[in-house]
């Protein structure tokens, strides 16, 4: 059976990255911050990830080993964390991580945690990992 690391950035906003979105453009990270959980377009995203894309996600893991690693903002919204929480517990392959948009976090650092973990139920040494981006 294959392993596999999906890194999802979810609506995650920081600092140092913050020239390169398209929404941000010659704007304040307040703007930004605005911009990205103005609450239709938020949820119109996290409804098409937790109502097709983890259900597509979770019928992958009953033939391969999956952790699927999401990384999103300390500043999203309370209703938003709740839903991706309450994903996290419903599929035991899913960790959300929330990062500060001022200290960012360390990919390879999220990468390595993962496969600890995979490596916990699997004897193959090859992992696959995939990078994907809600982003803006």
């Amino acid at each position: 059976m294959n392993n596999y690391i999906i890194l999802t950035r979810f609506s995650v906003i920081m600092n140092s990255t913050l020239s390169a979105w398209r929404i941000s453009s010659n704007c304040s990270i307040n703007e930004v911050i605005k911009r990205v959980f103005e609450e239709k377009r938020l949820r119109s995203r996290t409804n098409i990830f937790i109502n097709y894309s983890l259900p597509l996600l979770d019928s992958a893991s009953k033939t391969r080993n999956i952790r699927h690693v999401v990384v999103t903002s300390t500043f999203l919204p309370e209703w938003c964390k709740e839903e991706l929480n309450k994903s996290a517990n419903q599929y035991s392959w899913l960790d959300i991580i929330y990062v500060d948009p001022v200290e960012g976090y360390n990919l390879n650092n999220q990468i390595s945690k993962a496969a600890e973990k995979l490596s916990k139920k699997s004897t193959c040494d090859e992992i696959i990992i995939a990078s994907l981006r809600l982003d803006d």
